[in-house]
């Protein structure tokens, strides 16, 4: 009874089954943004992490998607959520749109792209990140999230090495508990990132549709939390920066789709192992 979207026959891109999850990739950096009012994603996929943001009535999103066959396909994964005229989709290439845009959003969130797929290395590099940075508003926040099956642990470090870069106060968290589909995120925000349990508290109060995604309290939020600053600059200390006249990641991400050395889980577990946050 799920539908699944495929692009050329491939892998799928996402699917109505993990709508739980893909909800969580929008409002788990939405809640962390005290007040915002408007949003850009990057990456449209279903549709259903940028429609489960919209269904805040405070907020505007724009959502931007390369493949106009996508956008169109899109209603039919997010059909049931009550977006009104909130949610914007443009036809565009995601790192063009942003370096053309003068736009300025509290909230910017790139989608979990395949790493290993032709110009989505593009969408990791240190140049990017900093052109992302340019398009947020004061205090704005910017979540990568990064698709662990999909991704050995060396093209990680280099991503975290390339994002510390632009946000050296970066944190890390995890989507879900998933074993077989970790996705990590990414944190940074303009003036630094902080975590307190009190406006967070506040945050949830004004935003009852969290609870809907598991985000109950304080606690479930900040349990996804799962690496600081000092963590993520050991992790990334002596890797490569991921950069435009560097594509580390473009060259060795298609190394693990043909010839995987490990299971996510593995990843995902020998990860945690060497994180930590205070």
């Amino acid at each position: 009874g799920s539908a699944w979207l495929k692009i050329d026959n491939r892998a799928p891109e996402g699917s109505s089954a993990t709508r739980w999850a893909d909800a969580r990739q929008a409002w788990l950096p939405l809640l962390l943004h005290p007040d915002p009012r408007r949003a850009l994603f990057l990456g449209l996929g279903t549709g259903i992490t940028a429609a489960s943001a919209a269904e805040d009535p405070r907020l505007t999103v724009d959502a931007v998607e390369l493949l106009p066959e996508v956008a169109a396909l899109s209603p039919r994964f997010t059909a049931g959520f009550a977006t009104g005229d909130r949610l914007r989709l443009v036809v565009a290439d995601a790192r063009r749109h942003v370096r053309a845009s003068r736009e300025r959003y509290d909230l910017v969130v790139a989608d979990n792209v395949h790493p290993a797929r032709s110009g989505s290395g593009n969408l990791l590099t240190a140049e990017h990140f900093a052109a992302v940075h340019e398009r947020l508003a004061a205090g704005g926040l910017f979540c990568q999230w990064l698709p662990l099956h999909q991704m050995d642990l060396e093209s990680l470090r280099s991503v975290v090495r390339a994002f510390r870069e632009v946000w050296p106060d970066a944190v890390a968290v995890l989507a879900t508990n998933s074993l077989d589909t970790p996705v990590l995120g990414l944190i940074g925000r303009s003036g630094g990132t902080r975590l307190s349990p009190e406006a967070l508290h506040r945050r949830l109060r004004s935003a009852p549709q969290a609870s809907r995604w598991g985000f109950d309290d304080e606690f479930a939020l900040l349990g996804s939390v799962i690496a600081g600053p000092r963590a993520l600059a050991r992790l990334s200390a002596d890797a490569a920066v991921n950069s435009d006249d560097r594509p580390f990641v473009a060259y060795r991400a298609p190394r693990l789709s043909y010839a995987p050395d490990s299971r996510p889980r593995d990843r995902l577990l020998a990860l945690l192992a060497a994180l930590d946050v205070a």
